[in-house]
């Protein structure tokens, strides 16, 4: 798979299709019935809900600038969203190859473990998210400690190849940002990988550099970065 940050020179075959409740335990694309389009780039959407163990997945070609703006310049955007008991995870795949889409989502869902995320989520769980919800709160915020009574404390992680490079750490208002997951971006330049990795918190110091280098180790070994 090659993904690129708006560099496209020629017009690429993309899959043409939606397919709604695709099982993650044997996953199967019937592409039979499917149309194929040119177009600058291929967009791939999945939406993976762990409760029920489905999928839902589309296809679709694209010669907007407004979609790749949409989606942060970035050739790779998944949320991963831990809320209780449920976990859902959105994923947007812009890319430049023939059929690209189509080729990702067969390749994760079919190295997909289903236990993965649920195992993740007990993993960091523990590190980021107080239940009670405190008003009292101690956050990391740039290089300093800080309290952030009715607030949230905010992680932004940089990593080039997967080594942390840059890390911004913030004391943020409550209605700027729920600490529900975290948000991951990938672009591709030169044959270097480029990760962006946002999440917000509400346990005391969960943004401190021990947990941004646990939580980059997590989400650096989840198959869905394939």
């Amino acid at each position: 798979m090659i993904i690129g940050h708006l560099v496209y020179s020629e017009d690429v075959q993309c899959l043409h299709c939606s397919f709604p409740n695709i099982s993650l335990q044997n996953p199967d694309f019937n592409i039979t019935e499917c149309d194929y389009e040119m177009g600058k780039f291929c967009l791939a959407t999945l939406v993976i809900g762990h409760e029920k163990n489905v999928a839902d997945a589309s296809f679709v070609w694209s010669d907007d600038h407004a979609v790749l703006v949409n989606t942060n310049l970035s050739a790779f955007a998944a949320n991963i969203f831990l809320k209780q008991n449920k976990i859902l995870t959105s994923i947007t795949l812009i890319c430049f190859q023939n059929d690209c889409g189509i080729d990702y989502a067969v390749n994760l869902l079919t190295k997909f473990n289903v236990s993965m995320l649920p195992t993740f989520r007990q993993q960091i769980i523990g590190e980021l998210y107080n239940p009670d919800d405190p008003d009292e709160l101690t956050c990391a915020h740039q290089g300093d400690t800080v309290q952030c009574n009715g607030g949230f404390c905010q992680a932004m992680i940089s990593l080039i190849d997967g080594n942390l490079k840059l890390s911004d750490q913030l004391c943020i208002p409550k209605n700027f940002l729920k600490p529900v997951g975290l948000t991951l971006a990938i672009d591709k330049r030169d044959n270097i990988e480029y990760h962006g990795i946002i999440y917000a918190c509400n346990k005391n110091l969960c943004n401190a550099k021990n947990v941004i280098d646990l939580i980059s180790q997590q989400v650096m070994a989840l198959p869905i970065l394939l």
